[in-house]
């Protein structure tokens, strides 16, 4: 799992089941922190319009309402 957090946000990039691979290549662990610290920067604007966009999906919480 490689996630970043963005604002108030846990973004999460990519996640796998570990009986069907156990673990990610070296090259792969680069490109997800780039990606990962190119998360961090996005501003709360930006990722808001990224949600509104559905280029990033909300995942609520029982308790929250979706956006």
């Amino acid at each position: 799992m490689i996630l970043a957090k963005g604002g108030n946000y846990w973004i999460f990039e990519y996640l796998f089941a570990k009986r069907n691979r156990t673990n990610i290549e070296s090259d792969e662990l680069l490109a997800f922190r780039l990606l990962a610290n190119n998360y961090a920067a996005l501003t709360k604007i930006q990722l808001r319009q990224l949600l509104m966009n559905r280029d990033f999906v909300e995942i609520c919480h029982d308790d929250k309402k979706e956006i």
